[in-house]
Protein backbone atom coordinates (compact mmCIF):
# COMPACT_ATOMS: atom_id res chain seq x y z
CA UNK A 1 0.00 0.00 0.00
CA UNK A 2 2.74 2.39 1.11
CA UNK A 3 4.53 1.48 -2.95
CA UNK A 4 1.31 2.74 -4.82
CA UNK A 5 0.90 5.66 -2.42
CA UNK A 6 4.29 6.75 -3.48
CA UNK A 7 3.81 5.94 -7.07
CA UNK A 8 0.72 7.99 -6.95
CA UNK A 9 2.38 11.00 -5.52
CA UNK A 10 5.23 10.74 -7.90
CA UNK A 11 3.09 10.34 -11.11
CA UNK A 12 1.11 13.28 -9.84
CA UNK A 13 4.11 15.73 -9.06
CA UNK A 14 5.19 14.68 -12.39
CA UNK A 15 2.21 15.41 -14.17
CA UNK A 16 1.62 18.94 -12.05
CA UNK A 17 5.38 20.23 -12.98
CA UNK A 18 4.55 19.61 -16.91
CA UNK A 19 1.22 21.30 -16.89
CA UNK A 20 2.67 24.26 -15.31
CA UNK A 21 5.73 24.78 -17.89
CA UNK A 22 4.35 25.93 -21.39
CA UNK A 23 4.98 23.58 -24.19
CA UNK A 24 7.54 24.73 -26.85
CA UNK A 25 6.69 25.87 -29.61
CA UNK A 26 7.81 27.13 -33.50
CA UNK A 27 8.07 30.41 -34.39
CA UNK A 28 5.71 29.68 -37.42
CA UNK A 29 3.34 28.15 -34.77
CA UNK A 30 3.83 31.38 -32.62
CA UNK A 31 2.87 33.43 -35.80
CA UNK A 32 -0.28 31.44 -37.05
CA UNK A 33 -1.37 31.87 -33.47
CA UNK A 34 -1.20 35.02 -32.88
CA UNK A 35 -4.12 37.93 -32.89
CA UNK A 36 -5.20 41.17 -31.15
CA UNK A 37 -6.47 39.26 -28.12
CA UNK A 38 -2.06 38.32 -27.72
CA UNK A 39 -0.94 41.61 -27.17
CA UNK A 40 -2.10 42.42 -24.07
CA UNK A 41 -1.12 39.33 -22.56
CA UNK A 42 2.80 39.94 -24.31
CA UNK A 43 3.33 43.32 -22.30
CA UNK A 44 2.71 44.59 -19.11
CA UNK A 45 3.49 48.14 -18.27
CA UNK A 46 5.89 50.25 -15.30
CA UNK A 47 3.06 50.07 -12.29
CA UNK A 48 1.78 46.44 -13.59
CA UNK A 49 5.32 45.28 -13.21
CA UNK A 50 6.41 47.10 -9.98
CA UNK A 51 3.00 45.12 -9.05
CA UNK A 52 4.27 41.38 -10.16
CA UNK A 53 7.83 41.60 -8.97
CA UNK A 54 7.11 43.28 -5.27
CA UNK A 55 4.10 40.36 -5.04
CA UNK A 56 7.00 38.22 -6.11
CA UNK A 57 4.57 36.77 -9.35
CA UNK A 58 7.79 37.78 -11.55
CA UNK A 59 11.22 38.39 -11.82
CA UNK A 60 12.95 40.83 -13.95
CA UNK A 61 15.20 39.62 -16.40
CA UNK A 62 17.73 42.60 -17.70
CA UNK A 63 18.78 41.17 -21.09
CA UNK A 64 21.15 44.57 -21.42
CA UNK A 65 24.21 44.23 -22.37
CA UNK A 66 26.96 43.94 -20.18
CA UNK A 67 28.35 47.57 -20.91
CA UNK A 68 24.89 49.16 -20.47
CA UNK A 69 23.92 47.55 -17.28
CA UNK A 70 27.49 48.51 -15.73
CA UNK A 71 27.01 51.98 -16.65
CA UNK A 72 23.56 52.14 -15.49
CA UNK A 73 22.76 49.36 -12.21
CA UNK A 74 19.93 47.74 -11.85
CA UNK A 75 19.54 45.55 -8.39
CA UNK A 76 16.83 43.60 -8.97
CA UNK A 77 16.56 40.51 -11.15
CA UNK A 78 18.52 38.45 -13.26
CA UNK A 79 20.93 39.42 -15.90
CA UNK A 80 21.49 37.34 -19.08
CA UNK A 81 22.20 40.22 -21.87
CA UNK A 82 19.60 39.28 -24.97
CA UNK A 83 22.31 37.42 -27.42
CA UNK A 84 23.53 34.84 -24.62
CA UNK A 85 19.80 33.87 -24.25
CA UNK A 86 19.96 31.01 -26.39
CA UNK A 87 23.20 29.17 -24.55
CA UNK A 88 22.37 30.04 -20.81
CA UNK A 89 18.33 29.19 -21.23
CA UNK A 90 18.67 26.66 -18.53
CA UNK A 91 19.33 29.29 -15.76
CA UNK A 92 15.84 30.20 -16.50
CA UNK A 93 12.51 28.26 -14.63
CA UNK A 94 9.88 27.34 -17.36
CA UNK A 95 7.18 28.14 -14.15
CA UNK A 96 8.21 31.34 -13.65
CA UNK A 97 6.99 34.42 -15.30
CA UNK A 98 9.60 36.66 -16.45
CA UNK A 99 9.24 40.84 -17.38
CA UNK A 100 11.58 40.89 -19.98
CA UNK A 101 13.49 44.45 -20.13
CA UNK A 102 15.81 46.62 -21.85
CA UNK A 103 16.07 50.89 -22.16
CA UNK A 104 12.96 50.79 -24.48
CA UNK A 105 11.10 47.72 -25.81
CA UNK A 106 12.90 46.27 -28.95
CA UNK A 107 15.09 43.89 -27.45
CA UNK A 108 12.98 42.69 -24.93
CA UNK A 109 10.09 42.14 -27.49
CA UNK A 110 12.10 40.17 -29.20
CA UNK A 111 13.51 38.21 -26.54
CA UNK A 112 9.97 38.03 -24.93
CA UNK A 113 9.11 36.08 -28.01
CA UNK A 114 12.28 34.08 -28.31
CA UNK A 115 11.62 32.89 -24.93
CA UNK A 116 7.61 31.67 -25.53
CA UNK A 117 8.89 30.24 -28.34
CA UNK A 118 11.43 28.16 -26.00
CA UNK A 119 8.18 27.59 -23.55
CA UNK A 120 9.09 29.99 -20.99
CA UNK A 121 6.40 32.63 -19.57
CA UNK A 122 7.89 36.24 -20.13
CA UNK A 123 6.04 39.68 -20.80
CA UNK A 124 8.26 42.37 -22.27
CA UNK A 125 8.08 45.47 -20.30
CA UNK A 126 6.32 48.04 -22.15
CA UNK A 127 8.02 50.85 -22.14
CA UNK A 128 11.15 49.32 -21.30
CA UNK A 129 13.36 50.25 -18.24
CA UNK A 130 13.24 53.81 -19.15
CA UNK A 131 9.55 54.11 -18.35
CA UNK A 132 9.89 51.63 -15.39
CA UNK A 133 12.48 54.54 -14.14
CA UNK A 134 10.63 57.58 -14.78
CA UNK A 135 7.15 55.83 -12.72
CA UNK A 136 10.00 55.63 -10.01
CA UNK A 137 10.36 59.21 -9.53
CA UNK A 138 10.72 60.86 -6.18
CA UNK A 139 8.64 59.41 -3.37
CA UNK A 140 7.49 56.32 -5.97
CA UNK A 141 11.55 54.69 -5.53
CA UNK A 142 11.41 54.58 -1.70
CA UNK A 143 7.48 52.77 -2.16
CA UNK A 144 8.72 50.58 -4.86
CA UNK A 145 11.57 49.59 -2.17
CA UNK A 146 9.56 48.82 0.82
CA UNK A 147 7.26 46.91 -1.51
CA UNK A 148 10.26 44.83 -2.33
CA UNK A 149 11.15 44.41 1.40
CA UNK A 150 7.66 42.95 2.27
Amino acid sequence: MKIHYVTLTILFLTFANQSFAQKAITFDEWMSNFSYDKIGPMQVDANGAKVLLATKKAVLLDIRFDEERATWQINSGIHIPANELPKRLKELDKNTLYIVACPHETRSEMSMLYLTTKGYKAKFLKGGLMGLMDSLRGGNALDFQEMLKN
